[in-house]
C-alpha cells in the first residue's frame, strides 16, 4: 500500500489546532482503494466532538471498550463540566483511500453500523513524541501489553521514532 506524501498548508494546521480533526481525500493510492471500495466503503463513518480536544482529560470509564450506558454519556458528562451544554457533535464519512488526522485528546467514536450490508473498518496509527515514556504503573489495557517490567521506555520494535529534534530515527525503518 503506498500513500501520497502530504504538506500541510497553514489554513490545514490552522483548522486541526481548531477543531482538533482534519480529513485528507485520497490520500491512499488507486490499486489499493480499487480492492478496499467493494467491500469497505465507506471506509470511515464515525462522529468528533469539535474543539473537545481543548477540555481537560477524565478518566476512563470502566466500560470505555464495550459501554453499558450510551456511548456518549461520558463526552456529555465532560462537556457539562467545562460549561458547554450542546456539544457539537461531527459526523465524518470518508471514501475509501481517504485519511482523518485527529488529536489525540479529540472526543471520538461511533455508533453501531448503520450498514449492517457493508463492513465497516478502520486502520488507526498513532503518532506519541519520540520523548513519551509508560508510566511506572497503569499502563493501560491496549498500550500496556507493551511495557516491560521495571521499564518505562517505549520499545523501538513496537513504537518506532520516526523523528526526533537531534534528527534521530529508529534505523529499522529504512530497512
Amino acid at each position: 500500500m503506498t500513500c501520497r506524501e502530504v504538506s500541510l498548508t497553514e489554513e490545514q494546521v490552522f483548522q486541526f489546532n481548531q477543531d482538533g480533526f482534519l480529513i485528507i481525500e485520497n490520500l491512499i493510492d488507486e490499486e489499493m482503494v480499487g480492492r478496499l471500495r467493494a467491500r469497505f466503503e465507506p471506509l470511515f463513518a464515525g462522529e468528533y466532538v469539535r474543539g473537545s480536544h481543548k477540555w481537560p482529560l477524565v478518566e476512563k470509564p470502566g466500560d470505555f471498550y464495550a459501554p453499558t450506558r450510551g456511548y456518549r454519556l461520558t463526552m456529555e458528562q465532560a462537556a457539562a463540566a467545562v460549561g458547554v451544554t450542546a456539544p457539537e457533535i461531527v459526523h465524518v464519512e470518508v471514501s475509501a483511500g481517504s485519511c482523518v488526522l485527529h488529536h489525540g485528546n479529540i472526543w471520538h467514536g461511533s455508533g453501531r453500523n448503520p450498514r449492517p450490508d457493508k463492513v465497516r473498518r478502520s486502520i488507526g496509527v498513532h503518532t506519541l513524541s519520540s520523548e513519551t515514556r509508560f508510566r511506572r504503573s497503569g499502563a493501560g489495557y491496549i498500550y500496556g501489553r507493551y511495557k516491560r517490567a521495571g521499564d518505562i521506555s517505549m520499545d523501538e520494535s513496537f513504537f518506532p521514532i520516526l523523528w526526533a529534534r537531534n534528527g534521530y530515527r529508529s534505523p529499522h525503518i529504512d530497512e
